[in-house]
């Protein structure tokens, strides 16, 4: 699973969050987070995606995966020590076919490091740089975006972050108004009196190491 995700336990639709979005209680198998869907005609509970020991995989997943497995040539294994079912049963099917290949990438030993065509002992980021340069492809230089939605009416403005397909996302941890304290949830604000443009400051999770940002709003 991903700490950092949690999703609806309705319509399916993914938050990504900046921050750990695990479940608000002590329960090993409760996964309610305490959030609510962001969609409108939605509103029910969001649930982490946090897979514990005893719990099964999501089913979607799963059924994708060994769709996937049937129609692999090549499996790659990054990082795993290949010891959790179901999940490691799919690579051990590669590896006992006679026209398919499996490759294991992992520091430690693996109980399938027998039914491998190649096993590489390292850590995984360093194989696959070396990987991606033997094949002459380029990797992709990581780009943060974000997206903030500044809603004004006469005096008053609205902060509001929004995920790709405009539905809300938190990624603010809190805002700054020129002087005034920290606002850390409902980021609204009235412009101060006799004053045309205000300086923002926008604080982060941290989740990326982003600096602060400030903004300067104008009415």
């Amino acid at each position: 699973g991903n700490c950092n995700l949690e999703m609806c336990t309705v319509c399916d639709k993914e938050y990504l969050r900046d921050f750990d979005a695990s479940v608000v209680d002590n329960s090993v198998h409760g996964h309610l987070t305490g959030r609510r869907c962001a969609v409108s005609s939605c509103n029910a509970p969001l649930k982490d995606t946090i897979i514990n020991f005893n719990e099964s995989l999501d089913a979607k997943t799963l059924t994708k995966a060994l769709a996937n497995t049937m129609r692999c040539d090549l499996m790659i294994v990054l990082g795993s020590s290949l010891t959790v079912r179901p999940a490691c049963d799919m690579p051990k099917s590669i590896g006992e076919k006679e026209d398919t290949n499996l490759v294991i990438i992992n520091l430690q030993k693996t109980a399938m490091d027998g039914l491998a065509t190649l096993r590489m002992h390292g850590y995984v980021d360093l194989i696959m740089v070396a990987l991606m340069e033997e094949l002459g492809l380029v990797i992709p230089q990581f780009i943060l975006e974000r997206r903030l939605f500044v809603h004004q009416k006469g005096d008053n403005v609205t902060l509001t972050g929004i995920d790709s397909d405009g539905i809300p996302l938190s990624f603010i941890q809190s805002i700054s108004v020129e002087d005034r304290p920290q606002i850390f949830e409902n980021y609204n604000f009235d412009f101060p009196e006799g004053k045309d443009t205000v300086s923002v400051t926008l604080y982060f999770f941290g989740h990326y190491d982003e600096p602060p940002l400030t903004l300067s709003i104008s009415k």
